[in-house]
């Protein structure tokens, strides 16, 4: 699933300000891509956003955010368990054009295997 664009980049303009949000747009766009990506709906988005504004004192990488929304999504209920690779999450840290992202876990399993 996904959200519009539009509202992903709208919900992560609200960390702007915070340190660490990135200079280049390249990175942006990274962000916006994991939240638009991986949220479930917009109010799943708007949660991982709100998480981030309320507890953090730095902006997210795309990694965090694609950890946080499956941490706190209806995938939590369907982990790859006892993966070495991921640790369960889903997902593995990648580093693409210095940029860290992340990335589906190779073991995951597809979305019509996922028992749920």
């Amino acid at each position: 699933m996904s959200i519009p664009r539009e509202y992903a980049k709208s919900q992560l303009m609200r960390l702007a300000g915070k340190p660490g949000w990135p200079r280049e747009i390249e990175a942006i766009r990274e962000l916006v891509s994991s939240l638009e990506i991986h949220a479930t709906d917009e109010k799943h988005a708007k949660s991982c956003v709100d998480s981030f504004s309320f507890y953090s004192d730095r902006c997210p990488t795309a990694a965090d955010i694609a950890s946080e929304l499956f941490t706190t999504g209806p995938g939590l209920l369907n982990r790859h368990a006892g993966c070495l690779a991921c640790n369960g999450m889903g997902y593995v840290h990648v580093e693409i054009k210095g940029y860290s992202c992340a990335a589906p876990c190779k073991a995951r399993p597809e979305p019509d295997e996922e028992v749920g």
